[in-house]
């Protein structure tokens, strides 16, 4: 199934470049915009997670701030840069310890654009997402993301594609006898952006991703496995701005599935978000024209849904508790 989505991702964002035979190019006021962005909301997680001791739901707080700015490089290429940080907390999946979050994305986008028509580009990022109590024990993995996107626009109707890959580092978890290996995820992520007019957007967006983590122990023998995980996530928002004003507010729902299983075992953490916030335009007149000749490209936040499953685990080694998972043969 992900193989399939990933390939499809591609295959549709590389049709995008025959939608045009004859390219607009972008209008002067629009050479160069910017976007900066704050919000804050509420997040919940479930666990699914027997026999470890930990909560099977927490509730808690999120900010995040956001930065874009895009270039036009001649009346048809241009590039946009993205800054993202969330930060959470106040969640006790330990009963009596308070546990928080902080995620860091930073990326480049490349493309050919039609405003009238179509966009096609590649992009690049880093990003790095973990979680930690509040006696400073966890540990954060980082991802380097390459991939394709493209976007095709009808009338009030945008419809964004991405598809890529994203290579994971390993972390050490346990003083040298415990680590994790963040191993390659390939993920494919369309969202549909609708105008009702050229300042009140309506949102909808969906991701798929898939690879593997390793979970290895030393003790005298090296034990370990790796185990396959998909990742999915939603989200529906809405943006609003007033006519004459270069801010606007927004509101959205994000859901967040991490899931694994091996030799029968399944794991798994759902996260709720709830949030709201505020975005500050530089040179766009409208949430339409940032749309179509500015600010347009994001990125999948692939290491905050890695990172969810922090808080899920696998024991391979007889001394460890719980040791309810075999060693696949």
């Amino acid at each position: 199934m992900g193989r399939f989505l990933f390939s499809a991702g591609i295959a549709a964002a590389v049709l995008l470049a025959g939608a045009s035979a004859q390219a607009a190019g972008v209008s002067d006021q629009h050479r160069s915009t910017s976007v900066i962005g704050g919000y804050a909301g509420v997040i919940q997680t479930e666990l699914d997670n027997p026999e470890v001791g930990f909560n099977e739901s927490a509730e808690g707080y999120l900010v995040g701030l956001d930065a874009y700015f895009n270039t036009w490089l001649s009346s048809n290429f241009a590039t946009q840069f993205d800054l993202n940080a969330r930060f959470t907390g106040g969640q006790e999946f330990e009963p009596g310890v308070v546990s928080y979050g902080e995620s860091f994305s930073g990326g480049v986008h490349v493309a050919y654009r039609d405003p009238e028509k179509f966009a096609l580009g590649v992009f690049g990022a880093a990003q790095k997402a973990g979680y930690h109590t509040e006696f400073g024990d966890g540990f954060a993995p980082g991802i380097g993301l390459v991939g394709v996107e493209g976007q095709a626009y009808v009338d009030d109707l945008t419809i964004y594609l991405q598809a890529g890959v994203a290579q994971g580092d390993r972390v050490d978890v346990g003083g040298g006898a415990f680590y994790r290996d963040y191993g390659q995820f390939k993920f494919v992520r369309g969202v549909l952006r609708y105008f009702l007019n050229d300042n009140l957007k309506l949102s909808a967006e969906a991701s798929y991703s898939e690879g593997e983590i390793g979970y290895y122990a030393f003790n005298g023998v090296y034990v370990g496995t790796e185990v396959p995980v998909s990742i999915a996530t939603i989200k529906l928002g809405v943006d609003w701005r007033p006519d004459g004003s270069d801010a606007s507010f927004f509101a959205a729902y994000e859901a967040s599935l991490n899931s694994q299983s091996i030799s029968g075992v399944d794991r798994s953490s759902i996260d709720h978000r709830l949030l709201a916030g505020l975005k500050i335009d530089f040179a766009a007149e409208t949430l339409k024209a940032r749309d179509r000749e500015g600010v347009t490209w994001d990125l999948p936040q692939l290491a905050d849904g890695i990172a969810q499953g922090n808080n899920l685990n696998y024991c391979f080694i007889g001394d460890c508790f719980p040791n309810n998972v075999p060693l696949p043969p």
